[in-house]
Order: C-alpha cells, then sequence, then structure tokens
C-alpha cells in the first residue's frame, strides 16, 4: 500500500483560489466589457476547479514516483516538489490564458 495522507495544506486550495483570480483578471482585461463578468465567473470558477483536480493528480503522482526511486531521505523534497508543480502549472496556465484570450480579442475587433 502507498499509505497517502494529503493534509488540508496540500489539498490545493491556494491554487484554486490563485487560478480563479488570475483567470478572471485576465478575462476582464481583454474583454473590457464588465457586463460580460456574470459570464465569466462561472466559467473561471469551472476551469480552476478542473484544473486545481488535474494539478492535485499530477503532484499527487510525481510525489509518489520520486518518493519511489529517491525515498523518504529529503524531508525538503515534498515541499520543493509542490512549489514546482503548482508555480509549473499557474505559469502555463497564464501564458495560454493570456495567448488564448488576446487571439479572441483581436479576432474580435478585427
Amino acid at each position: 500500500t502507498l499509505n497517502i495522507i494529503i493534509n488540508k495544506s496540500c489539498s490545493g486550495f491556494n491554487f484554486l483560489l490563485i487560478a480563479f483570480l488570475m483567470l478572471s483578471f485576465l478575462a476582464l482585461k481583454s474583454i473590457n466589457q464588465k457586463k460580460f463578468f456574470i459570464l465569466i465567473t462561472p466559467a473561471t470558477i469551472l476551469i480552476s476547479y478542473i484544473l486545481t483536480v488535474f494539478v492535485n493528480t499530477t503532484r499527487i503522482l510525481f510525489s509518489i514516483y520520486i518518493n519511489h526511486f529517491v525515498g523518504n531521505k529529503f524531508s525538503w523534497m515534498h515541499q520543493t516538489e509542490g512549489t514546482f508543480v503548482y508555480l509549473s502549472f499557474l505559469i502555463i496556465l497564464y501564458l495560454l490564458a493570456n495567448h488564448l484570450l488576446t487571439k479572441f480579442r483581436d479576432e474580435k475587433f478585427a
């Protein structure tokens, strides 16, 4: 057995909140019409939730993989791995969302 315990601090709530706020900010910045905020909010919540589940699954699998090959010799490895996974996905999410929203805005007003 793997004996995995997911602590409350590792649940990904902070990632969910940051992803939601970042997507909302990018959407509001690129659409320029505040009346769409009612439509944007549910979409950003849904996208953030689905992405959080995916990122947490990735982090758990990555942690199992590291633990299998390295073991529990390094206590700092778990926190470093979590920071790396969450930050990497936030950067990728920002770049992808910014690119898509900029493309959408340029096509809409072209």
